[in-house]
């Protein structure tokens, strides 16, 4: 069985920025926008951990996923997604917004 987290990253990678929101168990949202760029990238791994954050899940959009990962991914847990599988799921989808 897998643990419960409390608190968990989704990041919305773009060309120019990305958009992370961290969202906890009771349904509480804090949502923050970066550009992409090397002191954004760092704040973001920052803001993460200090926020309580757990891990991080984001797609794999294009090639702009990348530096993202490889400035999480040896501290933080970060899951990729095929943008490809997840554009095929039907449901009601859930947004928290800035």
């Amino acid at each position: 069985m897998s643990k419960k987290r409390n608190k968990v990253c989704g990041i919305d990678v773009h060309k120019r920025f990305f958009v992370a929101s961290i969202l906890d168990n009771e349904g509480n949202c804090e949502t923050k926008r970066f550009e992409q760029d090397l002191d954004e990238l760092v704040s973001l791994k920052n803001w993460i951990p200090d926020s309580g954050c757990e891990s991080v899940a984001m797609e794999s959009t294009v090639e702009y996923w990348r530096p993202t990962f490889g400035i999480l991914n040896p501290e933080i847990n970060v899951t990729i997604g095929n943008a490809y599988h997840m554009k095929g799921i039907p449901s009601k989808k859930q947004m928290c917004f800035m």
